[in-house]
């Protein structure tokens, strides 16, 4: 069977996974290394990582990551060693098998984005109350409940929740539909019985 191997470059640092294996070497070690990216971003997307150790790769990497992209890779979990990333900003987990998030998600401080459309998820950590500078929540394609979304009441710093294909949601509960600063309110393909008792003031559709 041939070698599998997947390559990604980040600043100084290229890492490989070979099957099941990954090492990460400097890029002057690497012969004709591809074209430096020298943004905060790291896209790990498509990447096989239940195969590889994640925790491994969060301690080599460098706490100026801003983004963060783990898209389609198949995980099961999130390794708590996330939190070292203080600077992140945004994190997108979509796609893959998640059943829960670490409670170790509320020490990301500067994160303002996330994303985790299409897992397994049907409740959130109560540490997502610290994260005061969240701004944008995309939890579609899971199975919250009405019951499961009542913490968000404390994330009073949301200005849009999409909310669309979780099958047990049959109610938007009020506490959370009239966060202050809440925009955007998508709850679409799902069985709403109670429609929020707020619908104007920017709440809506998109």
């Amino acid at each position: 069977m041939a070698a599998t191997t997947f390559d990604y470059e980040f600043r100084q640092w290229n890492f490989r996974h070979k099957d099941g294996e990954i090492e990460k070497r400097r890029v002057e070690d690497v012969s004709d290394p591809p074209e430096m990216s020298h943004g905060e971003k790291l896209d790990l997307s498509l990447l096989p990582l239940p195969q590889v150790n994640m925790s491994w790769i969060l301690s080599q990497t460098i706490d100026s990551i801003t983004v963060l992209n783990m898209n389609d890779c198949g995980l099961v979990s999130i390794p708590p060693e996330i939190d070292t990333l203080v600077n992140l900003q945004r994190l997108r987990i979509q796609s893959n098998s998640l059943e829960e998030l670490p409670e170790a998600i509320g020490n990301l401080a500067a994160l303002t984005r996330l994303c985790a459309f299409g897992n397994k998820l049907a409740s959130l950590p109560r540490s997502v109350t610290k994260l005061k500078k969240l701004k944008i929540l995309r939890i579609g394609g899971n199975q919250f409940s009405s019951d499961n979304i009542e913490i968000l009441r404390k994330v009073a710093s949301l200005t849009e929740l999409y909310l669309r294909e979780n099958p047990p949601l049959k109610e938007i509960p009020r506490s959370v539909a009239q966060l202050g600063r809440l925009e955007v309110l998508n709850a679409e393909d799902n069985e709403i019985s109670k429609p929020p008792m707020r619908t104007v003031n920017g709440i809506g559709r998109a």
